[in-house]
């Protein structure tokens, strides 16, 4: 049996998940966001990693038209490709930005043409959008809909600038040397044959360690703890493919791996200017303190959030006994799916991912709407 990560992670969260999606290969006609806009990062951070100059114009490509297992599909206005209200984020928008959503919302006959709105406005559109959409009592009608969508799309590929550029400033500069990206890697079990597969984003030496270090690239809408790291048997199993103790010749002689994380959400460092004068703030004061010609200012002051992107980096050795464990529970699991030992973790229903699992309604009665075979358009 071929399995991967992913799909071994599935069939621990709920095996009846997994058995839909895997052995009979349902999966939801409507895919998030986040998926994609995670893929077109990459595909930037790796450009990057090889010295290439057109980093963000893949990144743009990849937002624009996705690419997944040889097939191109169309993110930007795809009504099968869903965003959700966090994807948007109005501080870290610029004028261009509000401009497009400005036509966009003339385009669709949601603001009358020739009436220039203020940026708060454009946001109180979309949030007064957001809120009847999650209201079931009240629903959205097709142009808000595709509204909704857009200015989600125009917020994520301006996070995913802000991300990619804080990768370059913030981390690419502690690269002593890259010494593989996106590499096909697997480890098999002799006695059975078994294998699992993965792709390893990375494998750098940096500063302040003196072996390489096999990374794991993610976006994610909250920073890591270090229980992500000591948790995780994705990395273990990393470690186990090119490691120090994996028997792959072309393995790296390294017992460390790690995650980079690029936090979607954002922070903002809030600065604060007087209207009048420009002073910056730097105190309390409720109008401007600073003294024009022996006159205190009293101007007004206009806040302006700067985004400040966070780059986490989180690294912990994998002992030999870590790995071997990881290796005997993931031979049990494959046996377990070998033999289609399936049941539903009904813990799961509610909380795949923070919300409904997409097969509750196939799982549960026997109902496939929403549902599509793998492959099927």
């Amino acid at each position: 049996m071929r399995t991967s990560y992913s799909q071994n992670n599935t069939y621990i969260k709920c095996p009846r998940h997994w058995f839909l999606a895997y052995v009979e290969k349902w999966e939801p006609a409507l895919k998030g966001a986040s998926t994609y806009f995670g893929s077109a990062v990459d595909e930037a951070v790796e450009a990057l990693l090889q010295g290439r100059t057109n980093y963000m114009y893949l990144f743009y490509d990849r937002w624009d038209t996705a690419e997944a297992f040889n097939i191109r599909t169309k993110v930007f206005d795809n009504p099968d490709v869903v965003f959700a209200h966090n994807d948007f984020d109005g501080d870290i928008l610029t004028q261009v930005e509000f401009d497009q959503i400005q036509i966009w919302g003339e385009e669709l006959g949601l603001i009358p043409k020739g009436v220039k709105q203020t940026n708060e406005e454009l946001i109180s559109l979309f949030k007064r959008i957001s809120k009847d959409k999650s209201n079931p009592y009240r629903g959205i009608s097709p142009t808000e809909l595709v509204f909704f969508n857009r200015v989600g799309w125009i917020s994520m590929k301006r996070k995913g600038e802000i991300l990619i550029e804080a990768f370059k400033t913030q981390f690419l500069p502690k690269i002593k040397k890259v010494c593989a990206t996106q590499q096909y890697a697997k480890i098999q079990d002799l006695s059975t044959g078994d294998t699992v597969t993965g792709f390893i984003d990375m494998v750098l030496e940096i500063d302040g360690y003196d072996k390489p270090i096999i990374f794991d690239l993610k976006t994610a809408g909250r920073p890591y703890t270090d229980e992500h790291i000591e948790l995780t048997d994705q990395l273990t199993l990393y470690s186990a493919m090119k490691g120090t103790y994996s028997n792959d010749p072309q393995k790296f002689d390294t017992d460390l791996v790690g995650y980079v994380v690029l936090c979607k959400n954002i922070q903002k460092d809030v600065v604060a200017n007087c209207k009048t004068c420009g002073h910056q703030k730097y105190s309390t004061h409720k109008t401007c303190n600073n003294v024009v010609n022996s006159v205190r200012c009293n101007g007004e002051w206009l806040e302006k959030k700067i985004p400040k992107p966070e780059v986490q980096v989180l690294v912990e050795k994998k002992s030999p006994e870590q790995i071997q464990m990881m290796l005997n529970d993931t031979a049990n699991l494959i046996l377990a799916m070998k033999n289609l030992i399936v049941y539903k973790n009904t813990d799961m229903c509610n909380d795949w991912y923070g919300g409904r699992c997409p097969f509750y309604k196939a799982c549960h009665k026997n109902d496939f709407t929403g549902l599509k075979k793998r492959g099927e358009k």
